[in-house]
């Protein structure tokens, strides 16, 4: 099921999409044009001072840190996909 997320301006620090599993887990979507590889940005909020790459979690706590809209109770397990889909 879809959940509801704030929106920026500009689309920066925050995740495309939201969905709950029947499960209760959360399970985020950032979607990416095919041509784009996985991008670094600083850090913020736990990852403070290091460079943090697309996909991983120091990424996903940074989107958490900067939008201050989401909150995650516990570690989420954080994944990428390959680049190419079956």
């Amino acid at each position: 099921m879809e959940q509801p997320l704030p929106k920026m301006p500009n689309g920066a620090d925050m995740f495309d999409q939201l969905h709950r599993r029947p499960d209760g887990k959360l399970m985020i979507i950032a979607a990416k044009v095919p041509s784009s590889g996985l991008l670094w940005r600083k850090g913020v909020g736990p990852a403070k001072g290091f460079m943090v790459k697309q996909g991983t979690e120091p990424y996903l706590r940074t989107i958490i840190a900067a939008g201050g809209r989401l909150c995650v109770s516990r570690t989420p397990q954080v994944s990428t996909l390959p680049s190419t889909l079956p």
